[in-house]
């Protein structure tokens, strides 16, 4: 892992319930923390796949909203603001 690849990673890991809660619209922390660790999860493979993919913590946030969101939390909620 390159270093900014371990600090964007690192700023995933720690962003808040609050930042998260703010960027999807969703209140129940259960749901918050599922697509944290889906989020997360997903910028490890991406960078796994593609080393410096990302970077800033925003740039694979826009990435896994346009790709992941949705189905990471399928089943739990649809109070996400991505209805297409």
């Amino acid at each position: 892992i390159k270093m900014n690849d371990a600090k964007v990673l690192a700023d995933c890991r720690g962003l808040s319930s609050g930042t998260i809660a703010t960027l999807t619209g969703e209140p129940l922390y259960f749901i918050i923390d599922l697509i944290q660790q889906k989020f997360v999860e997903f910028v490890t493979a991406e960078q796994a796949k593609t080393p410096a993919c990302f970077e800033t913590w925003q740039d694979a946030w826009n990435v896994f909203k346009a790709s992941q969101l949705e189905t990471a939390v399928y089943g739990f909620t649809t109070k996400l603001g991505l209805k297409k």
